[in-house]
């Protein structure tokens, strides 16, 4: 049986698909979503809500006894506490968006590389929601009191700077022998070509079926959270016998993701970095509106990697469940970005040759300035 949420998300104006996003991360946690509550103004800094919503919800929360209330903003760690305290309720009860992402991330990891990278983020994030209790703990104390010495939960916030130093020298570690496989790929002579793009695109579906692979496919947002690589079989009628082509399918990106959650999955994420050819995978189902949206939050992760100047390839998915006109709009638009602009649908199998030939002859064109620069 599911566990109940009221789900909470204040916008600065309006914005459906914010909140269509965040109700989807909500249920890809696997939370049936009781109530919802949607305020559009400034953020407040001390619940990040207005104090009216949080009373109603306070309210709420005594009427429906959902499992969890989880916010589609990311908490500062004093709101985190003041509404705890407002609300009377244990700290497993309350999530922000940020918890929702890491427990997705959680559920879905797959690797001991995914498992370790997702522990240093929620440790991280915790640790500053431990500094927040100890520093309202120490303001109630009053002049000359010494009490029992440290508190508990500051005995608990050291440990938790412990572990974070623990996991990141296991991390750096395992970076250490992913570093080695990327050597001897070079060495070898192997082409890399990365699948990004924004989650639940259908890139693993394109990797499956380029690479006549089986990597895991859902609906469900984050299938992917490691890194998956696959060969591309030597079969193609124009495939050219100077250095096999690898393929990799990466971590959806989303919307507004913060900063230390990329900092935690760079080691996944800096793949990208090592490229040769980067195909970016949008959904074309989506509303032009909403495909402009994801496409600046590939470019800003991109930037944030260092990947700009990595050849790439837009890849317009899932043609076969829109109209052409749909299409010749999303390629008007994005023409202004883009080079090279391919449209297929994964799931059928529409103009994959035509995208493979363009990862050949994108091949080819770099290993032939390569020559003229060593030459």
């Amino acid at each position: 049986m599911k566990q109940t949420a009221i789900i909470v998300l204040r916008q600065n104006k309006k914005d459906d698909w914010e909140f269509n996003e965040f109700k989807s991360l909500v249920e890809s946690a696997d939370y049936e979503v009781i109530h919802s509550i949607r305020q559009i103004r400034k953020e407040d800094s001390k619940y990040n809500i207005g104090k009216g919503k949080i009373l109603y919800l306070k309210n709420l929360i005594d009427e429906l006894m959902p499992d969890k209330v989880i916010f589609g903003n990311d908490l500062k760690p004093n709101q985190y506490v003041n509404i705890l305290k407002e609300l009377n309720i244990e700290d497993e009860r309350l999530l922000d968006r940020i918890m929702l992402v890491l427990e997705i991330f959680d559920k879905r990891a797959g690797t001991l590389e995914a498992k370790l990278q997702i522990e240093l983020a929620r440790t991280s994030y915790y640790v500053s929601i431990y500094k927040e209790k100890i520093k309202q703990i120490k303001k109630k104390e009053k002049p000359g009191f010494h009490g029992l010495g440290r508190y508990p939960v500051d005995a608990y916030y050291r440990e938790l700077n412990k572990r974070m130093i623990k996991l990141k020298e296991k991390i750096s570690s395992l970076r250490k022998h992913r570093e080695i496989h990327r050597r001897y790929r070079k060495r070898k002579g192997f082409y890399i070509v990365s699948l990004v793009g924004y989650t639940n695109a259908g890139k693993s579906t394109l990797l499956n079926k380029l690479t006549n692979s089986n990597v895991p496919v859902d609906q469900k947002m984050f299938t992917t959270l490691g890194t998956y690589t696959r060969l591309l079989p030597e079969n193609h009628k124009n495939y050219h016998n100077n250095g096999s082509i690898l393929i990799t399918d990466t971590i959806g990106f989303v919307y507004n993701l913060p900063p230390f959650l990329i900092d935690a999955f760079l080691s996944t994420l800096e793949e990208i970095t090592y490229s040769d050819l980067i195909l970016i995978v949008l959904d074309l189902s989506d509303p032009l509106e909403i495909i402009i949206k994801k496409i600046t939050t590939c470019n800003e992760i991109l930037a944030a990697l260092n990947a700009n100047d990595i050849p790439k390839i837009l890849v317009l998915n899932k043609i076969d469940i829109v109209s052409k006109d749909k299409v010749n709009q999303v390629k008007s638009y994005l023409t202004q970005l883009f080079d090279k602009i391919i449209s297929i649908s994964a799931k059928n199998e529409i103009n994959l040759e035509i995208l493979k030939q363009e990862i050949l002859n994108i091949k080819d064109y770099l290993m032939k300035k390569h020559q003229y620069y060593m030459s």
